[in-house]
């Protein structure tokens, strides 16, 4: 898995979730390109979203609670729309290539 969130990246193995911060490579071979630097590893994604909500409030300008609900509900909402719309294509590339394999497999059939 794999979802850009803007500033952050989401990965995941089998074991853990990653946060990663997004970097612009100053020097060498890269530089100029983008890199990731993980800035956390998580068992669960929900430990990954408690983090990410308080590091992006920290970093706004929030002066009432009024605000700060307004601002994680905003991470809320677009991280859950990132992760459906990932969700999707991944549902959407699995249905194809499992459609494509089976016309083959019935066309092998009759043959």
């Amino acid at each position: 898995m794999k979802i850009d969130l803007g500033k952050y990246v989401v990965t995941s193995n089998s074991r853990a979730y990653t946060l990663n911060k997004k970097r612009i490579t100053k020097t060498g071979k890269n530089a100029g390109k983008e890199s990731l630097t993980p800035f956390g590893y998580y068992a669960k994604l929900n430990e990954l979203i408690r983090d990410l909500i308080r590091m992006e409030v920290d970093s706004n300008d929030i002066k009432t609670l009024q605000q700060l609900s307004q601002r994680i509900e905003e991470i809320a909402t677009d991280f859950a729309a990132r992760v459906s719309a990932k969700t999707m294509r991944n549902y959407v590339k699995q249905w194809k290539h499992w459609q494509n394999s089976n016309v083959k497999n019935v066309v092998m059939h009759f043959r």
